[in-house]
């Protein structure tokens, strides 16, 4: 192929390779599609031990090393792999709050706050004030480099079961109704959350919420006593003889979890209400108050978004999509009607830390997030869980108006580049195989389907990137490099140097693919 003429003017160009330097190699890439899929035929042994060796993180990136990546923004933000551009305009027009609420594990953030992370959206981060101090400077740092990220005007010290927890999310709660970003729903989040859906998917469940808030709300009267009774707050919060008055409101109690997903409008109401006000007010020496103070909001036929008090009514947390859990004692075996299938991981507080065994079952469930992930306890589940979404975001890419999100090369005409007109090169060959330049490069090396086990046993035949290679003019691209369709197409699998005898023994260990995809799109798409 003749490119008449390079794109001068391409300001997605880097954003929408997406970053390759934090990408795994096709050994474990291949390993956490067999730990999604269970499906272990075809892949590589060497590279899933490897990976499998590396389950507990020995040591998490410092607060020193942020404060020291951050000096420099733009390299952070690349280096990191922020994603920097909205990869759809359905997302861009549906942007989204989120109050993340933290207090340790540094780098546990910077990670969940990359999968979720888009620059349309808004982010308010509250700091636990009891955290160290560099700890609250590394966030801040982080935070600097993205615009629409920002750490709460007032921070709590966070006491475990105690209003402060809730007062976290109420904080950022004002700080976001301030932004200018006019977002249509918040979701809250902790530090050992982290997302099984891409931003596009859960931008479609909001929408199909339809102004509804989605949270667990049931009527659980063995937890009565955490607001029948006073509590006092120390370092610990600490029940009393003292019996409360009865709540200040018209409906009836309800219990829930600290997790919402909740309409913009829902959250103007608690400012504006009066009565809510006084709940809540009512609500500050209850033991752990997020656990029915939201669950009970959500059953208020004033607050908009709400459900009826009716028990029909009533939702439980697996039910809702606000955030995925697996707690100890409902775990067993699904045939004899347990609600989830034993945790991998381990437990803390009775709640499932998960392991990368449990990844087949949570891709599979209908929430937005899920909890627990700890790098300290099975880092591999959150690798696969980055490289599942990662890969989900580059098949899900959608063409902006006016054009597609290609490669950027070229302009349709050697005289003219009109803003807006993207060359999708992948699409003029084959557009049923991939909408995206970034899902190109991946498309090469992972495949999809039955290629992605031909590449690990060496054996392409039938793979359907055969069909793709034949189309491409190998020489136009790279003649130096290879001299037959069959090479171009393991040449995706490995890289160069070293990897290139790799590909004539059929041996592909350790070949570094993201080196030869970089090496690629730099000659593809040379530095304006």
């Amino acid at each position: 192929m003749n490119y008449p003429r390079q794109r001068k003017n391409c300001p997605h160009k880097e954003e929408l390779i997406l970053n390759y330097s934090l990408k795994p190699d096709v050994g474990e890439l291949q390993a956490c599609s067999a730990i999604i899929q269970g499906d272990m035929d075809g892949v590589n042994k060497d590279a899933f031990r490897k990976l499998l060796t590396s389950k507990k993180k020995k040591s998490l990136l410092s607060e020193s090393f942020y404060l020291r990546a951050t000096k420099d923004c733009s390299s952070y933000i690349r280096d990191r792999g922020f994603l920097m551009v909205s990869l759809s305009k359905e997302e861009k027009d549906f942007p989204i709050a989120y109050s993340m609420v933290i207090h340790e594990k540094i780098e546990m953030f910077e990670r969940l706050l990359r999968a979720i992370y888009t620059p349309h959206n808004v982010y308010c981060v509250h700091v636990d004030q009891r955290s160290p101090e560099i700890f609250k400077q590394a966030v801040r740092a982080i935070t600097s480099c993205l615009t629409n990220v920002f750490v709460a005007s007032k921070l709590e010290s966070v006491i475990y079961a105690s209003w402060s927890r809730v007062q976290a999310d109420i904080n950022c709660m004002q700080d976001l109704l301030k932004s200018p970003v006019r977002w249509r729903y918040l979701l809250n989040t902790c530090g050992t959350d982290f997302p099984i859906k891409t931003n596009a998917e859960i931008v479609q469940s909001l929408k199909y919420l339809n102004g509804k808030n989605s949270l667990e709300s049931e009527t659980v009267k063995a937890k009565n006593w955490r607001w029948q009774y006073h509590h006092n707050v120390t370092d610990v919060v600490t029940r009393t003889n003292i019996k409360k008055s009865p709540p200040p409101i018209q409906s009836p109690m309800f219990s829930g979890n600290a997790y919402f997903v909740v309409s913009r409008q829902f959250v103007e109401h608690i400012f504006k209400s009066k009565e809510i006000q006084r709940f809540m007010e009512w609500e500050k020496d209850t033991y752990s108050p997020d656990e029915h103070m939201w669950a009970t909001l959500q059953r208020m036929p004033s607050v908009p978004g709400s459900n009826p008090s009716n028990v029909k009514y009533e939702l439980s947390d697996m039910n809702a999509i606000a955030r995925l859990v697996k707690w100890s004692y409902h775990e067993g075996d699904l045939k004899n009607g347990a609600p989830y299938p034993p945790c991998s991981g381990s437990h803390r507080r009775a709640v499932c830390v998960y392991g990368a065994g449990d990844l087949k079952w949570i891709v599979r469930q209908h929430h937005l997030l899920a909890n627990k992930f700890d790098p300290e306890v099975d880092d591999v589940a959150i690798k696969c869980m980055e490289a599942f979404l990662r890969r989900a975001q580059q098949t899900h890419l959608k063409a902006p108006e006016g054009g597609t999100h290609g490669s950027c090369l070229t302009c349709h005409s050697p005289g003219s580049c009109p803003e807006g007109q993207y060359v999708n090169t992948v699409r003029e060959y084959r557009g049923e195989l991939t909408e995206s330049w970034t899902d190109f490069v991946l498309l090469w090396t992972v495949s999809r389907g039955e290629d992605l086990r031909a590449v690990s046993r060496c054996d392409t035949r039938g793979a359907s990137t055969i069909a793709f290679a034949e189309m491409l003019p190998v020489r136009e691209y790279r003649g130096e490099l290879t001299e037959s369709w069959t090479d171009f197409v393991l040449l995706w699998t490995v890289s160069r140097g070293e990897d290139l005898r790799a590909v004539s023994r059929c041996d592909t260990r350790g070949a570094s693919t993201i080196a030869f995809a970089e090496m690629l799109r730099e000659w593809l798409i040379p530095s304006d």
